[in-house]
């Protein structure tokens, strides 16, 4: 499955989680995707789940940014869905 990243700015993207790259955040969660600006996590059962408890800022471009477990802000598109991601540029 294929899908595409949306964002009015691709140069403020710095890491794009998928479970096969995770991100650690500095509440210890393992953020493996984002939708709609809200973190996605893997259950017990591998499904994709929105973690609420995640603090993220909005940025003006409608991106997120997220501190990362060393303390470093990333910055994260709206949406990703699943494993494979289409670049629309």
């Amino acid at each position: 499955m294929s899908v595409p990243i949306v964002t009015s700015n691709v140069e403020e993207l710095t890491h794009i989680p998928t479970p096969t790259t995770p991100l650690k955040v500095e509440g210890g969660q393992t953020i493996v995707g984002v939708k709609d600006g809200i973190p996605l996590i893997q259950d017990s059962e591998g499904n994709l789940v929105k973690d609420l408890s995640i603090p993220v800022k909005k940025l003006p471009s409608g991106n997120i940014e997220i501190k990362t477990a060393d303390g470093k802000q990333k910055s994260y598109q709206r949406l990703v869905k699943k494993y494979m991601l289409h670049f629309l540029f």
